[in-house]
């Protein structure tokens, strides 16, 4: 019996055709555990509910598709509601006597003679939307009409932050249905010849710890550093198939059809990867300098030179960049000083917001510690900006300089779970005096 397609398993087909046949010949990838992976699924889930919420609060309430419920049952679910009309469709299932889908939502745009006209939409946490999302889209969109859905016609993908993504499948459609018959025609082949090769694909693949042991098992030149697959095959052709042989090889005599100074650098990468290995350390070689390549593309060191750095979290619900760093003569002394810029982008967004384009006014009421730098109490027109920020939990109260007066909007806020409270912050005087305990160990000897 032929096995029931989907947009996944297309898109697995199109990034690497040898997943797609371990899976149609029914082998169970191995069982892993992958953290990573388990933190993208999580903060996937936790975007599709943001973007439920928000298309609730345009559309009303969804209908809900129960995802635990038999395919027959979800099929009619989704059957019954589209007859109906709902305004939002939530877990959807759609399908044929070949392919299934199941979008995250189905929207009704409009109505034609009385019936209503659906298209799909998807969340992803990606950052901007990808040629697999729109061919996922392009299918629901195909089995959405064959369901009675209406018209191929738009479908949207909302993005990990940032307006949604919007796409005429219409003109796609034909691309759709081509690969969708390209992936038929591959799963109805009697003999699938494929093997395991190195792509993109790879990082986010379930079978890649069965085809890392396949290569380990064949010395496979896959794992020399730098070593593009198209090399790698040309020189299987010659004859050259396991790293060990091919380090063997005379960095200056080049064949398969590799140029000199390719074949040259993929010899002595090979060779310095298995001397490595046979000695079981890991080896290093200098490479002579060469104008206009690496550290000499670097402009000359001057005075004044400033390194930047940014870090972020992309995993982080619609996105943070939280740490600007700067290296370079910065201290007083004009010696070098690593400055941190912490971006605080909601924190910051919310105080522009409470001073709404008025004038701050700011005034002394305290001197802090050590060097007793000012303490001033900010105003924008009568709003205490302080006690705003406290109590949206943005800022910590700091009973040292504010004498107390911010500490029960900062309980408050606290008890509401909102900002720097709804996450594992460490407060500025724990992380200060956590900081002065961990230099006093070091000057220890701790």
């Amino acid at each position: 019996m032929a096995k029931t397609l989907s947009a996944a398993r297309l898109n697995n087909y199109l990034g690497c055709a040898h997943h797609a046949a371990l899976w149609l010949n029914g082998v169970a990838a191995p069982e892993e555990d992958n953290a990573s992976l388990e933190l993208v699924r999580t903060k996937g889930f936790d975007h599709e509910a943001v973007v439920l919420a928000a298309l609730e609060a345009v559309h009303g309430r969804a209908v809900v598709i129960s995802d635990k419920a038999p395919l027959d049952a979800r099929l009619a679910a989704t059957a019954a509601a589209i007859s109906a009309g709902a305004p939002l469709i939530y877990q959807a299932a759609l399908a044929n006597q070949r392919w299934m889908g199941f979008p995250d939502f189905l929207i009704r745009v409009c109505e034609d003679k009385g019936k209503a006209i659906y298209e799909p939409e998807d969340a992803k946490l990606a950052r901007k939307a990808k040629a697999e999302h729109v061919l996922q889209l392009g299918i629901y969109a195909t089995l959405l009409n064959e369901a009675g859905g209406g018209p191929i016609a738009g479908g949207a993908i909302h993005v990990g932050g940032g307006a949604p993504e919007r796409f005429n499948l219409k003109q796609t459609q034909y691309i759709t249905r081509r690969l969708m018959g390209k992936f038929e025609a591959f799963a109805d082949a009697k003999g699938r010849h494929t093997r395991p090769i190195r792509s993109a694909a790879c990082d986010q693949c379930s079978f890649q710890p069965r085809c890392q042991a396949e290569w380990r098992a064949a010395d496979s030149l896959i794992f020399v550093a730098g070593m593009r697959v198209d090399q790698m095959l040309k020189l299987e052709e010659a004859g050259l198939a396991t790293l060990t042989a091919f380090a063997g090889c005379d960095p200056a005599s080049p064949i398969g059809g590799i140029s000199e100074k390719s074949f040259t650098r993929l010899v002595n990468q090979a060779r310095l990867q298995k001397a490595g290995a046979d000695r079981g350390e890991g080896l290093v070689e200098l490479l002579p300098v060469e104008p206009g390549r690496g550290f000499t593309l670097m402009p000359s060191p001057q005075a004044g030179d400033l390194f930047f750095d940014m870090e972020g979290d992309p995993l982080y619900p619609e996105g943070l960049e939280y740490l600007f760093g700067l290296w370079g003569p910065l201290a007083q002394d004009g010696s070098d000083k690593f400055h941190a810029i912490w971006a605080h982008d909601r924190a910051r967004k919310a105080l522009e917001d409470f001073i709404a384009g008025r004038p701050v006014v700011c005034r002394q009421v305290d001197t802090g510690r050590k060097t007793n730098p000012p303490v001033a109490q900010c105003f924008a027109g009568e709003d205490d900006l302080q006690e705003k920020m406290v109590s949206a939990g943005w800022a910590w109260a700091l009973p040292a300089n504010s004498k107390d007066r911010y500490v029960p909007d900062e309980r408050d806020a606290a008890l509401r779970n909102v900002g720097v409270h709804a996450h594992k912050c460490v407060p500025p005087a724990e992380w200060r005096a956590m900081m002065r305990r961990e230099v006093l160990r070091k000057e220890q000897g701790g």
